[in-house]
């Protein structure tokens, strides 16, 4: 949602916030910390449980077309 300056997460893991995750992208892969994140209705979320589920984070630009890994 740009209006919102978030974009969508189709989760396959779960995860939450405070967790670091990893950025996969052509132009270089860095690192970041969930911080906010929304659930479908827009009502913040502390978890993405997993597969099935949708989020909406805030990204750094240019991050189009990147993976969004999990940390073990």
């Amino acid at each position: 949602d740009c209006g919102r300056g978030l974009v969508q997460i189709d989760v396959k893991n779960r995860f939450m916030k405070g967790d670091r995750l990893e950025i996969l992208h052509p132009k270089g892969n860095f690192d970041f910390t969930v911080s906010d994140m929304q659930g479908r209705d827009g009502r913040q979320v502390e978890v993405a449980a997993g597969s099935g589920h949708t989020v909406w984070l805030p990204l750094p630009k240019g991050t189009v077309g990147a993976f969004i890994a999990r940390y073990l």
